[in-house]
């Protein structure tokens, strides 16, 4: 028997419909492409086969954006802020081709960028590319070539909906075979209301302007280390002694 889900999201992908609000958030994309940027693994599995790379560029006014990522920061003192969020599904060089969705353990030919402004300690609106590539040029494949000083070199060229959907209530079945598929309501700017449909459990949301105009951001970066931003699938904790050799 099918199980009904109600899932009130918390507008991750969502801004305010005023032009005000809009040009906010291009606003602050286009001060990222002078922003400071740090970067780190993901590890999915025993390295380096479970290897991933992220990096984030934040706003040049954090002075320490490392910091931000440690369990102690107070992020009271710089909130509100923008930064990029940016994951590549391996630590191999070449070109990695940008999705809206991304899943680590799945997407290792792929990456994902995401325009997050920080609101509150607790709360983030996240903004994802729809489109481009991200070409990973160099980075270290191991603890020993990060402490050697290996840095992360990439390429940025992404494309995010010029439109932004408010994200309303979604709703999912889940039967004897698991997720059966789902809806999420959507506002447009004009206050039109749409529907769109869930593909995966985990997502957050569908209502995301596939087909609209876009607005484009490009950025080539050497980033610096940061052993505080090192994460690990959650299930397996094991995975966190290869973050522990990073510092």
């Amino acid at each position: 028997m099918v199980r009904l889900i109600w899932i009130v999201l918390m507008l991750m992908f969502s801004i305010s419909c005023s032009k005000k609000k809009e040009s906010s958030w291009t606003g602050a994309l286009s001060d990222l492409e002078s922003g400071v940027p740090i970067f780190s693994f993901i590890f999915i599995d025993q390295p380096p086969d479970g290897s991933l790379m992220r990096a984030d560029i934040f706003d040049g006014k954090i002075n320490s954006p490392c910091d931000l990522h440690r369990p102690d920061a107070n992020l009271d003192e710089v909130v509100p802020f923008w930064y990029l969020s940016i994951k590549v599904g391996s630590t191999a060089p070449g070109t990695y081709e940008v999705v809206p969705f991304f899943y680590e353990e799945e997407d290792r030919d792929k990456a994902s960028v995401f325009l997050n402004r920080v609101k509150n300690p607790k709360s983030a609106d996240r903004y994802p590319a729809v489109s481009g590539t991200v070409e990973l040029i160099e980075s270290p494949t191991n603890s020993d070539e990060w402490h050697d000083g290996v840095k992360l070199t990439l390429s940025i060229n992404a494309e995010f909906p010029e439109t932004i959907l408010d994200t309303g209530q979604c709703e999912g079945s889940d039967g004897e075979n698991g997720f059966e598929g789902g809806t999420c309501e959507c506002e447009a700017p004009d206050g039109t209301i749409t529907t769109c449909e869930l593909e995966d459990v985990s997502q957050e949301t569908c209502c995301i302007d596939m087909d609209g105009p876009r607005v484009s951001f490009s950025k080539e970066i050497t980033a610096d280390p940061c052993a505080w931003a090192c994460t690990w699938l959650g299930d397996q904790l094991d995975l966190g002694q290869y973050c522990q050799e990073l510092f």
